[in-house]
């Protein structure tokens, strides 16, 4: 009886240990790029926005048309925001720099009712 069990537990490591999925040291795996889609990306400018109101970081730019505007260039280089991500989800080539964004209208010059932070969002992904 204690030789068929060994076996069968000698039998049971060899099956389990076959399915290993090993990665070489030199080789390493490249990371996934998930794409976000046109609301995924509504959804990431608004939490940038949410925070830049809050921290007032708008401010270093002038008022356009009465609405402070924060381009992808600008939360790049100036605030340091990832807008890797901020990419057309059919061709995967950056969206327009200067016209994708973040609008505040801290006046509401727009006459809208706004539930929380009075954030616009201007996406040129085209």
């Amino acid at each position: 009886m204690k030789k068929i069990f060994t076996i069968l537990l000698v039998c049971l490591f060899v099956l389990t240990g076959c399915n290993k999925d090993e990665t070489k040291p030199n080789e390493t795996k490249k990371p996934e790029i998930k794409y976000l889609n046109k609301m995924e990306m509504n959804i990431k400018l608004t939490e940038y926005g949410k925070e830049i109101y809050k921290n007032e970081k708008y401010k270093i730019v002038e008022k356009k048309d009465g609405i402070y505007f924060l381009s992808l260039k600008t939360l790049k280089e100036e605030l340091g925001y990832d807008i890797s991500m901020i990419v057309n989800p059919d061709t995967h080539d950056q969206c327009d720099i200067n016209k994708t964004g973040i609008g505040l209208d801290v006046d509401n010059l727009s006459n809208l009712e706004y539930k929380e932070e009075p954030l616009l969002i201007y996406l040129y992904c085209d």
